[in-house]
């Protein structure tokens, strides 16, 4: 099998998790284009200690790539997060959680992420259905496609605890039962084999998959 070597950017400060992902995947597929930290930043809508899809989608779709977003077993309703943004939140999440994600900034640029997810929307990028993890593999098999994928940052360390979440560069498969990821950290650790599923749920909730345009 051809390498698949991906550029590897740490996660430098604990928030940009997802940033750190963009700038991989960037510098991959465009690697004579040149993108700032800080343009990286205002395009995927960057506060506090939370990040979403939306953005960071059509971020890639202006870059000139491919881009689709597949659930593997939770999903946001993308059309509620457009037309209702953090109430929607708010009636999908207990009150704890809400208050923490609130405490963190995670709403601060909300109706930036309303305006991208309508727009995502419209281009036909949500997938309302769910990708299997052999369909991902596949996917992935080739140089053509990378995806991130949204998890928990303890699952990856094999802790089934619902907190922080986190997002990594899925490279490809490994083998059978793992996956092939840069973790962006903290701490960052390159080319890092994960586990597909953790106690019978898919590593990764939603994946964003970006590819070069055909």
């Amino acid at each position: 099998m051809t390498p698949k070597l991906v550029p590897f950017f740490p996660n430098t400060d604990q928030v940009r998790c997802q940033q750190a992902c963009v700038k991989s995947v960037l510098k991959y597929f465009l690697p004579n284009r040149e993108f700032s930290d800080t343009e990286i930043d205002e395009g995927t809508a960057q506060t506090g200690g939370t990040t979403w899809f939306p953005p960071a989608a059509m971020f890639f779709d202006q870059a000139g790539l491919s881009v689709q977003l597949f659930y593997t077993s939770v999903q946001l309703d993308y059309e509620e997060l457009a037309k209702r943004g953090t109430e929607y939140i708010r009636s999908t999440v207990s009150t704890e959680d809400f208050q923490i994600q609130e405490e963190n900034g995670a709403f601060l640029a909300m109706s930036v992420v309303q305006e991208a997810a309508k727009k995502m929307l419209e281009k036909g990028i949500v997938k309302g259905e769910a990708i299997d993890i052999e369909d991902l593999r596949i996917m992935l098999d080739g140089p053509d496609a990378l995806a991130i994928g949204k998890t928990f940052q303890p699952w990856l360390s094999g802790i089934h605890e619902r907190r922080s979440a986190h997002y990594v560069v899925i490279i490809r498969s490994y083998n059978q039962t793992s996956w092939r990821i840069h973790d962006p950290g903290p701490p960052p650790i390159s080319d890092r084999k994960v586990a597909k599923k953790f106690e019978g749920e898919p590593m990764f909730s939603e994946v964003l998959i970006i590819a070069r345009k055909k």
